[in-house]
């Protein structure tokens, strides 16, 4: 029997979704064919949490294994942090190396705050990526409010909120309000917009809108 998730059919017993398209013959990280990993990645994504804990391990692994999966499954590569804080390691290591450029740093930005742990040295990063004027970039500067914010530093934040543009002033104040938390942590623990064009289902996708009203993305 299938169930729908925000609108797309996956089957009732998550780990399916993973096992299924196991390749036997291939070693650790590459049991998932790229093939399929691109055919069940919005179905992977948009798991509720309880059933992404079926899958998560593996994920996590295969994401772990993978070259440049950031580049290839941006989405993927971040829902794998809720396999909890075994994969702090490998998260902080890219947001410390920064190997992640561009719009894509955001993601292990992110993926801390879905972890919700950082080690003293990327806390101090982050402070001072978010009050400097060389990283003004909006989308980067919100995945850092809400980190930073999920993490314990919503003092830090506050006074440091004229950092974000004008624009993003308002959607701030509804976050930090409270407005838009989720069990993930604030604004679902996602910047002000998915950058990406892959689709993410209600567990990951912000929960405001740009200018701090709710959005009309569906939860699961």
């Amino acid at each position: 029997m299938e169930q729908l998730i925000d609108g797309a059919p996956t089957t009732n017993r998550p780990a399916s979704l993973v096992h299924c398209h196991r390749n036997p013959r291939s070693g650790a990280g590459e049991s998932f064919p790229d093939g399929a990993i691109l055919a069940l990645d919005t179905a992977i994504t948009a798991l509720p949490a309880a059933s992404f804990a079926e899958v998560a391990d593996d994920i996590f692994d295969y994401v772990k294994n993978s070259d440049k999966a950031w580049e290839r499954f941006p989405a993927l590569y971040l829902r794998a942090a809720d396999a909890g804080p075994k994969t702090l390691e490998f998260y902080q290591s890219h947001f410390m190396s920064g190997i992640i450029r561009t719009y894509r740093a955001v993601l292990p930005v992110l993926a801390m705050c879905r972890i919700g742990q950082a080690g003293p040295e990327a806390m101090a990063r982050m402070k001072q990526q978010f009050v400097s004027n060389v990283a003004n970039e909006d989308n980067i500067k919100s995945a850092l409010f809400v980190t930073l914010i999920k993490l314990g530093e919503e003092k830090f934040v506050r006074e440091n909120k004229q950092k974000l543009s004008a624009g993003a002033q308002d959607w701030a104040n509804a976050i930090l309000s409270g407005i838009g938390r989720t069990d993930a942590g604030p604004n679902n623990c996602m910047a002000r917009e998915w950058g990406e064009t892959s689709y993410v289902g209600g567990a990951m996708a912000p929960s405001l809108s740009f200018n701090g009203h709710p959005s009309v993305q569906k939860k699961t």
